[in-house]
């Protein structure tokens, strides 16, 4: 008998040998249960027209996966969705259906409790489901991202005896004899840490689109309307006019002076066509995006548009930064939220490693472009404004973003000075902003001018 969302979630915890055993926790996992059954409740009247729009934009999102399936959809890639019991009732249930039309059977859904923060931990039992599947795809309340989690899926840690296995097979011997020359260890970390391309940036079996719950239009109107395959071409060229250029100069008319250096090797396209293993986007999509070289990094940087878990600004957000590192954070209520959300990261994160004195939620993590033609919002005069939220306010095409926080969803190695493995990554848009690219030969290249590309 086919199981119910809620059966799979019970189960599939169950396995994990999670079950919680105090009673806030029970309580968490009722609630996230009760989350499940609403996939399968009758839609309301009201509800069902709102549903169909939904409908139309979820199975717009499964198909960026490209699952690979037999003709009779019995048997072929996988498609694991992990969402959260503060996530939109309508959507999840969008996508799950979405899902099992285009996946079948081999479409599951697991619910866990509401995150009380971005990069939330999903725990072992769910991480180690996320590690098992082709194509997986998070709908939470707050970006899981960049959690512990999310992270291992996308770079898995590689097991000894299955290299070993492979080293001492006939064929491998006999092509790439030259591999004997490492240890075990050393190919375990190679592979561990290697980076295919742009496109697939990570090396892993699974591919990953995440949605950060907001409002449902993010399914509806805006980025979600652009189309992939013009976007993945402009990402493209936008790669080429990068090629060589180490730095960037951002200033702006309200006050943004900033020197940056671009971790180059981090750079990571991400057009929403997520069709092969080690690929990875927020949806909606459309960013080239990379880490930073912290002690290259001193300025001035101001927010006009939207920051995560925040919203839209009440007003421009002046961050001072020294040697890659937010020493201060000026402005109205948005900047104080901005200030106690990392300070309290980096509270949560002393008392559990209390001998780690370099960790900090205030380094930046990234740097990124907004690549998506759409993803805007317009006023009464059709002037360009942010949409509401980062998840979508960070691709729009000319805007560009810093985050603070973790980076190690970009393959920065544990031994990089920069690795910043916090549990938390904050975005932060600025809307019209100028760039100078400084190439490695001294060459400048005007890439953005008041918020228009003009490089492309």
């Amino acid at each position: 008998m086919e199981q119910s969302p809620k059966e799979q979630y019970y189960n599939e915890i169950t396995k994990g040998g999670e079950l919680p055993i105090d009673e806030a926790a029970n309580e968490e996992m009722q609630q996230a249960l009760k989350s499940a059954d609403n996939t399968e409740r009758p839609l309301l009247p009201e509800e069902q027209e709102i549903y169909e729009k939904l409908k139309l934009g979820a199975t717009n999102v499964i198909k960026c996966f490209a699952l690979k399936r037999s003709l009779d959809n019995k048997k072929g890639e996988n498609l694991l969705i992990v969402t959260d019991s503060g996530a939109d009732e309508l959507m999840v249930r969008a996508m799950y259906e979405a899902g099992q039309e285009i996946a079948g059977n081999d479409c599951r859904i697991m619910v866990t409790p509401k995150t009380e923060h971005a990069a939330q931990e999903f725990g072992k039992a769910i991480g180690e489901k996320m590690q098992s599947v082709d194509a997986l795809l998070l709908i939470t309340s707050l970006s899981r991202t960049h959690s512990t989690e999310t992270g291992n899926v996308l770079h898995p840690a590689h097991d000894v005896d299955l290299i070993e296995s492979i080293l001492n097979s006939e064929h491998l011997q006999a092509e790439f004899s030259n591999l004997r020359k490492f240890s075990l260890e050393e190919l375990v970390g190679k592979l561990s840490q290697r980076k295919l391309d742009e496109e697939s940036a990570f090396p892993s079996k699974a591919r990953l689109i995440s949605i950060t719950n907001t409002t449902r239009d993010i399914l509806t109107v805006g980025g979600a309307l652009e189309d992939p395959i013009e976007m993945a071409q402009r990402i493209d060229k936008m790669a080429e006019v990068m090629r060589g250029v180490e730095k960037v100069r951002i200033t702006s008319e309200n006050g943004t002076n900033l020197e940056l250096d671009i971790k180059v090797p981090s750079l990571i396209k991400e057009s929403g066509v997520i069709d092969r293993p080690g690929q990875a986007a927020n949806f909606p999509s459309g960013e080239y995006a990379g880490s930073v070289d912290l002690a290259g990094t001193s300025g001035v940087y101001v927010v006009d548009g939207a920051v995560g878990m925040i919203g839209k600004v009440d007003a421009p957000i002046k961050i001072t930064i020294e040697n890659g590192v937010a020493v201060k954070i000026e402005g109205g209520e948005s900047a104080e939220k901005l200030k106690g959300i990392l300070e309290k990261a980096n509270l949560e994160h002393k008392a559990r490693y209390p001998e780690d004195a370099t960790t900090d939620a205030f380094k930046l993590a990234e740097f990124a472009f907004g690549m998506n033609s759409k993803a805007f919002r317009y006023d009464e005069a059709g002037n360009k404004v942010s949409p509401p939220t980062s998840l979508e306010g960070e691709k729009g095409l000319g805007t560009i973003h810093i985050a603070l926080g973790k980076n190690t969803i970009f393959n920065v190695p544990k031994t990089d000075p920069d690795y910043n493995d916090i549990g938390i990554h904050i975005d932060c848009v600025a809307m019209k902003t100028s760039i100078m690219g400084i190439k490695d030969n001294g060459e400048e290249i005007e890439l953005i001018k008041n918020g228009e590309m003009v490089c492309l």
